[in-house]
């Protein structure tokens, strides 16, 4: 009984690895795509560092995107022509992933002796609006 118990937890495991690992892998490419994009229109050097950021962001990314579809974030319309489902769970993942890019971001400003109106993030403008806005824009692709 305890075997079985073992090998069902192995397998959901490693299932949930292989989830993690096929998320990653579609927002590195994205992030990767996007990287080259800047790089190519603004001219910049180092093309492979932010590569590497890329990776970083996407793991970061991927790990927050699991947990959501681990507690069914969104998930309740199921049953509705499948346009309605689509567009709720990417803004509610839009959401999600704003609001931890948000935390994260007080949270290393805090580290830094800033307040926590001076570590929200300055995108599109800085403040609440910008990062709302840039985040809409960005899950729209």
């Amino acid at each position: 009984m305890l075997i079985e118990h073992l090998n069902r937890a192995k397998q959901r495991g490693l299932s949930e690895i292989r989830k993690l690992f096929w998320i990653f892998l579609y927002l590195w490419v994205l992030l990767c795509l996007f990287s080259i994009h800047k790089s190519l229109v603004l001219n910049e050097q180092h093309v492979f560092f932010h590569l590497g950021f890329a990776a970083i962001n996407a793991l970061l990314l991927a790990k927050v995107m699991l947990t959501g579809e681990i507690f069914h974030l969104a998930d309740n319309l199921k049953h509705k022509p499948l346009i309605y489902p689509i567009v709720f769970k990417s803004a509610v993942f839009s959401i999600l992933l704003i609001s931890f890019y948000i935390i994260e971001e007080v949270l290393m400003g805090l580290w830094d002796g800033k307040s926590v109106a001076e570590s929200i993030p300055a995108i599109a403008g800085g403040g609440l609006k910008g990062v709302f806005l840039s985040g809409s824009l960005c899950s729209s692709y």
